[in-house]
C-alpha cells in the first residue's frame, strides 16, 4: 500500500488468489476453494502434441448461458436440423425414438453412435475425404463446463473437439475451442478447415443466442424433452449433485447485493484463515451451509 510506505500492511489487506495451470495454449484458473484432489480435472486431450494430429484453438464469445451451450453439444439429434454445413447428419427413426447409448464416466456421461446417412454429401471438405465412411460421432462432458465431441468421418478423417466453457455471467460464455484433426495436417490447410468449422459453430450460436428462457428451467417439466434428450437430462442430474456440494453461485442474490458490497469467489486461502474484507459470493440454498462445513473442517 503506497501510503503506508515501508510499514506492514494490515492483516486484512489481502485478496483471493487461485490455482492456475497452462495447458493446450490455454491458461486455466480454478475459481473455488476446493483442494486439488476434489476439483474436476482438466480434460486430458491425448491427441494434443502427437504425430498425426493438428490443433487449432479458437476463443468464441457467446451471449448465452454456459449450460445451454453444453446441452447443445450433448444433443445427438440436432445435427440434422441445425447443421447444413455438416451435410445434416441423420439418425434413423429408430435411433431418434430411443435414448442414445449412454454411459457414466468419471465426472460425467457420454454417448457415441453411428449416423447412417446425411441429407447432403456435397460439403465443403468432400473432395479431401479419404477412406471408407464410418459416420459415427459422440459427445460427453467432464465436470460442469468441459465438453468433448468426436466426429469420426472415416478411419483416416476425424475431428476431435474439446470445448472449455467459461461462464462470464449467467447470460454470457467464453468458449475455448480446441479443434483437433487427423487429416490435411499441413499449415496450408488451416484456413480451409477453419471456414466450415466456424460456420458450423455459428449455426449453433445463432440459435443459442435466441433461446428463451436464457437459463435452463428449474425443473424439466418446463420443457418438452424427448428420448434423444437423455444425455441432457443426465447432465442436469450431475449439475444437481454438484449444486448440493455448494458449488453454484446465487447469481440473483449476487446481482441484488452488489450495490452495497464487493464479493469474491472463495479461494483455497480462505480455508487457512478468516479476517477477510471482501465477502464470498452468495451461494444457492444449501451451498452456504456446505461451504461453512468445509471451512470448519479445514480449520479443525
Amino acid at each position: 500500500i503506497p501510503s503506508l510506505a515501508d510499514k506492514t500492511p494490515p492483516a486484512r489487506a489481502k485478496v483471493d488468489a487461485y490455482p492456475v495451470q497452462e495447458k493446450y495454449g490455454i491458461v486455466f484458473a480454478f475459481l473455488g476453494d476446493l483442494p486439488e484432489e476434489e476439483r474436476p480435472p482438466i480434460y486430458d486431450v491425448e491427441e494434443y502434441g502427437t504425430d498425426g494430429w493438428k490443433a487449432q484453438l479458437y476463443v468464441i464469445d457467446v451471449a448465452c448461458n454456459y449450460e445451454r451451450s453444453m446441452e447443445n453439444g450433448l444433443d445427438p439429434i440436432h445435427n440434422e436440423f441445425v447443421h447444413p454445413a455438416q451435410g445434416a447428419p441423420m439418425l434413423s427413426a429408430e435411433q431418434q425414438s430411443a435414448p442414445p447409448p449412454m454411459e457414466d464416466i468419471p465426472w460425467g456421461s457420454k454417448f457415441y453412435m453411428a449416423y447412417p446417412t446425411k441429407k447432403d454429401h456435397d460439403t465443403e471438405l468432400k473432395s479431401a475425404k479419404t477412406g471408407k465412411r464410418i459416420g459415427a460421432a459422440g459427445s460427453w462432458f467432464q465436470g460442469p463446463n468441459q465438453l468433448v465431441t468426436w466426429i469420426d468421418i472415416s478411419a483416416e478423417n476425424a475431428f476431435h473437439q474439446y470445448l472449455f466453457e467459461a461462464p462470464v455471467d449467467d447470460g454470457h460464455t467464453r468458449i475455448f475451442f480446441l479443434n483437433m484433426r487427423s487429416w490435411l495436417l499441413e499449415d496450408e490447410h488451416d484456413d480451409r478447415i477453419e471456414k466450415p468449422t466456424l460456420q458450423i459453430v455459428h449455426e449453433d450460436v445463432d440459435i443459442l443466442e435466441r433461446l428463451t428462457p436464457i437459463n435452463t428451467p428449474p425443473t424439466n417439466t418446463k420443457e418438452i424433452l424427448v428420448p434423444g434428450d437423455a444425455v441432457i437430462v443426465r447432465y442436469r442430474e450431475w449439475l444437481s449433485e454438484w449444486d448440493a456440494n455448494g458449488w453454484r453461485i446465487d447469481y440473483r442474490a449476487l446481482r441484488d447485493r452488489q450495490r452495497e458490497a464487493a464479493f469474491a469467489i472463495p479461494s483455497p486461502g480462505r480455508r487457512e484463515g478468516g479476517n477477510w474484507v471482501v465477502d464470498t459470493v452468495p451461494l444457492q440454498p444449501g451451498g452456504e451451509a456446505v461451504r461453512k462445513r468445509r471451512t470448519e473442517a479445514s480449520a479443525g
